[in-house]
């Protein structure tokens, strides 16, 4: 029904759409890094160019792609581990969900600025093993404890001490500045913390595949003008965000 409901609100939308004019609502759901790192670079943008559109933004969860298949958000914007186990494949979205690949991004490591590691590692090399050997704190995605970077080290028959899950990026860069916890987190987040606390960050000490974030929507949304303006103008606005080597 949701769907039913949704193609026809498309057949009584106009065939044109005009930023300057239009008073319609756009909904989207992002992960909390997004907010941060990519939102900034394109509301700007979109409102600049249609002042009197509503955007309405929620927290992506596991129930996100349900939500844009039955219509009941417009766009998703979720970074995700390039791994097979990463629960995300873009060659294996849900039934009628689109996508386009924003950026991608690296892992870094965070630790407060006088962490012990720190004089460690001045005297030796940074490691897989130094790694290992400390406490991380995570941020809990999706409900999963794991992300892909867990995966990944479980195939190599390594696993992390986690001493501390938390809901969210800012939470886990507070507590890592406040214990000699590490936190290993998206490099465009990690500028904006290294901004709000006392932290250096650190490169992963290993080679890991890189994380993307994406925009997604419905196929049914695909000739809808308001939705490819939307959908245009965070590309091209994305496009000039400027990422750490």
């Amino acid at each position: 029904m949701p769907s039913l409901l949704q193609d026809l609100y498309q057949i009584t939308q106009p065939p044109t759409f005009s930023p300057e004019t239009s008073h319609r609502k756009f909904s989207f759901s992002m992960v909390e890094s997004a907010y941060e790192t990519l939102v900034p670079s394109f509301i700007g943008s979109l409102l600049k160019q249609a002042p009197d559109i509503q955007l309405d933004s929620y927290l992506w969860t596991g129930q996100s792609f349900n939500d844009l298949q039955h219509g009941q958000i417009d766009f998703g914007i979720a970074g995700r581990d390039l791994h097979p186990q990463s629960g995300f494949n873009v060659d294996k979205l849900p039934e009628g969900i689109e996508h386009q690949m924003l950026f991608k991004d690296q892992q870094v490591c965070l630790v407060r600025n006088d962490h012990p590691v720190l004089n460690t590692i001045k005297h030796s090399d940074w490691t897989l093993e130094h790694y290992l050997a400390l406490s991380h704190v995570q941020v809990r995605c999706e409900g999963k404890e794991w992300w892909a970077l867990d995966y990944f080290l479980a195939d190599l028959g390594h696993h992390r001490k986690i001493n501390a899950t938390v809901p969210d990026f800012y939470g886990a860069a507070s507590v890592c500045a406040h214990t000699d916890l590490i936190f290993t987190l998206p490099s465009s987040f990690a500028s904006h913390a290294l901004k709000l606390y006392p932290l250096t960050q650190l490169p992963l000490p290993f080679e890991f595949m890189p994380m993307a974030y994406v925009l997604l929507w419905h196929e049914r949304n695909n000739q809808d003008k308001g939705h490819q303006w939307i959908r245009d103008t965070i590309c091209q606005s994305t496009q000039q965000v400027v990422l750490p080597d």
